[in-house]
């Protein structure tokens, strides 16, 4: 996270506009977990004329990165003062399609952090919770050595690789892992739950990093 040397201006008027922000509609619809969550238009729909109103503004940039699609969020003031914070995500097509994807959910991601907007439902890890439960133990190799990726047991490297983010302190940490799974190749399904608890532990980071700041001055 990076900001001007002062934020006070900033903070005042930030604290103003998220009294006067509705809640992003969750009108979006996860497949895979077949959970609601805002989408960008929703976050910003609901952010527009609050920042207008108090004269903040946002910016959101990409970067060149070796782990995937990395936006920056930028949150300016009208006074000069300014916040910014980077999110990093993994793509997980090497195409356009895979890299707008990529882009799409690290803006979304990006804005509601910064803004400190909830656009996603929280289900208190029970998509976490429901590859525990299902997952059983991986069984012994007779000869030791790893098994072909078509006889793996996904659902416990997917039960592990859940667990391992959600304990990861870091937006680094989190990346590491993420690198592992790109490696592994896991099939679509376990894949996307993957991806869900990467998405979640990512949003949890910035929005730690949003919430010391916005208190820290």
């Amino acid at each position: 996270m990076n900001k001007s040397e002062s934020i006070a201006a900033l903070a005042a008027a930030l604290s103003k506009a998220q009294g006067e922000m509705g809640s992003a509609k969750k009108d979006a619809m996860n497949p895979h977990f077949r959970s609601k969550y805002a989408d960008l238009a929703s976050v910003w729909e609901a952010a527009r004329a609050p920042l207008s109103k108090h004269g903040l503004s946002v910016v959101q940039t990409n970067e060149d990165s070796e782990r995937g699609v990395c936006v920056e969020t930028t949150l300016m003031h009208s006074s000069g003062e300014w916040i910014s914070g980077r999110l990093t995500l993994p793509v997980s097509k090497g195409d356009a399609q895979g890299f707008g994807s990529a882009m799409t959910y690290a803006r979304r991601y990006g804005l509601a952090a910064i803004l400190s907007i909830a656009a996603d439902d929280d289900d208190d890890g029970e998509a976490s919770v429901r590859i525990y439960r299902r997952a059983p133990e991986p069984p012994p190799s007779a000869t030791g050595l790893p098994e072909p990726a078509a006889k793996r047991d996904w659902e416990a490297f997917t039960k592990g690789i859940v667990d391992r983010i959600a304990t990861a302190a870091s937006q680094d940490a989190v990346n590491k892992v993420a690198k592992e799974v790109n490696l592994a190749k896991p099939p679509k399904a376990f894949r996307d739950a993957i991806g869900e608890a990467y998405m979640k532990k990512i949003s949890a980071l910035s929005a730690e990093v949003g919430h010391a700041t916005g208190h820290g001055q």
